[in-house]
């Protein structure tokens, strides 16, 4: 707590006789007033008593007012005491036991997409190597908070082989959280780097990100975007980092699925490998200035603000058509939307498609696209990129099975596995194989012509002079099995 003692005296002005105690401009402080006093001055000689009003106006002032015509040589004397809110709001005991978040560790199954399909071209990997002696990634106790706590969180490796053209990659991670706090303030820490110590001073940079290649790295929750950015790669002496983007977010469930997506032009002339970082943390309360309370979950619609040592709920005009965003820390419009200043702060479509994000000055001008966008950056108009398809006004990701597609059913126009999938019957599995919700097809039993799943055929193959019973492919009569 910190007290502010000041003794000044009262000036005369043509509209009253006031002063001002300058206040620290602080967020999120409360600020009081602990006593007042008006020393008396043997030579004031005022012999009626003096009205004076004292008022706290907000965090930057204090104000002190009387209407007496002469009020020289008296002496205003006033503490004023100002308390963090996180002391206030905080657990009491901050041991280690009574930390006032706790990170998220529980997950579903985590699902990997690449566009092309992944292989050893292009590849992710979730990369975690606690056991090693000298651990790979010896430097990220520098790129988080709270370096003590590297096993919570989630590394991934995005990697692409120099193969001689400049084809677009794009790189998808999925990962449900489950177990969550329904309704807690929930800090989503991100970064990237691209090689193993990025600050060691001897460190030599490997593989890592090209040189004037632009990256687009975005972080969604539950669809909404936390976190987007377009990264330009420095030259290959140089380390790229990006350190504690800090985002927050009020997860109404006890479940949230985070999409981490990575796209960039293919070099070729180098490898190119970057690596992703995810720590999410929940706390127990988080402040609300409205109020002046700290509460276990923000009201509906709000914003939470991360960016200090307790969370903070944001309120914005939602009946303007603003939100808070976590990417800027203010209040703006959805995507497809943008903020007219000069027609009282009121949100407007954009009037290009597939927009994510439009210059207010020229709404016709995309600045970033919406998921599954590829933008031009000559005409600043979106298309749907490779893997979508257009679905109104909106990009729709192919199905599986397709490479690339065709509006407006999402029919492929080339498939993810050549070998094993028929173009003419839409990427269906040829005979022989069945499809098993990945990209390749899987292999049914050799009996069968055709089949539902590795056990059961749908069709047997008459040249091998087999039956259809149930769902096995048995001998003909007069035929018997024949093992080799």
């Amino acid at each position: 707590m910190t007290t502010f003692n000041k003794a000044i005296d009262i000036k005369q002005t043509a509209t009253g006789n006031v002063h001002y105690y300058k206040l620290p401009d602080t967020r999120y402080y409360i600020f009081g007033l602990s006593s007042f006093a008006l020393p008396v001055s043997s030579s004031s000689g005022c012999g009626t008593s003096i009205l004076v009003n004292a008022t706290l106006n907000g965090i930057n002032s204090f104000t002190v007012n009387t209407p007496n015509a002469a009020p020289a040589l008296f002496v205003v004397s006033a503490d004023i005491f100002t308390r963090n809110i996180y002391e206030l709001c905080a657990p009491a005991d901050l041991s280690t036991t009574s930390l006032p978040y706790s990170h998220a560790t529980t997950f579903g199954k985590k699902s990997y997409f690449t566009v092309p399909t992944q292989s050893e071209e292009q590849y992710i990997i979730e990369s975690i190597d606690n056991d090693s002696p000298t651990p790979r990634f010896v430097a990220i106790n520098t790129l988080i908070q709270d370096g003590s706590i590297r096993d919570k969180v989630v590394y991934h490796n995005y990697y692409a082989t120099n193969t001689g053209s400049n084809d677009t990659i794009l790189y998808q991670v999925e990962i449900p959280y489950t177990n969550l706090v329904a309704g807690a303030p929930t800090k989503f820490e991100f970064g990237f780097f691209d090689i193993i110590d990025p600050t060691s001073p001897t460190a030599t940079p490997g593989v890592g990100m090209a040189a004037d290649t632009v990256y687009t790295i975005k972080l969604q929750v539950n669809g909404f975007t936390l976190f987007s950015t377009e990264y330009t790669g420095l030259a290959t002496t140089q380390t790229n980092i990006l350190r504690q983007q800090l985002k927050g977010l009020n997860i109404a469930s006890t479940t949230a699925t985070v999409l981490i997506t990575i796209s960039f032009q293919r070099s070729t002339t180098t490898d190119q490998s970057l690596y992703t970082y995810l720590l999410v943390s929940q706390y127990l309360k988080a402040y609300n200035p409205d109020t002046g309370c700290c509460v276990t979950s923000c009201p509906a619609s709000s914003g939470l603000d991360v960016s200090l040592v307790l969370p903070f709920c944001v309120t914005c005009n939602t009946q303007a058509g603003l939100f808070f965003s976590p990417n800027t820390g203010t209040c703006s419009c959805l995507a497809g939307f943008y903020l007219d200043p000069t027609k009282t702060f009121q949100c407007y479509p954009c009037s290009a498609l597939f927009c994510d994000e439009c210059d207010p000055a020229a709404p016709s001008k995309c600045i970033t696209c919406a998921t599954g966008g590829i933008l031009n950056k000559v005409t600043s108009t979106c298309s749907c990129g490779d893997g979508y398809f257009v679905n109104g006004t909106t990009c729709q990701r192919c199905p599986t099975k397709c490479q690339t597609c065709n509006s407006p059913n999402g029919a492929c126009a080339t498939c993810v596995d050549t070998l094993r999938r028929d173009i003419t019957r839409d990427c269906d599995c040829i005979n022989g194989f069945f499809d098993s919700g990945s990209t390749n097809c899987t292999a049914c039993m050799p009996t069968c012509l055709t089949c539902r799943d590795g056990m059961s055929c749908l069709t047997c193959d008459a040249t091998q002079f087999r039956n259809l019973t149930g769902t096995i492919c048995t001998c003909l009569g007069g035929y018997y099995e024949f093992y080799y």
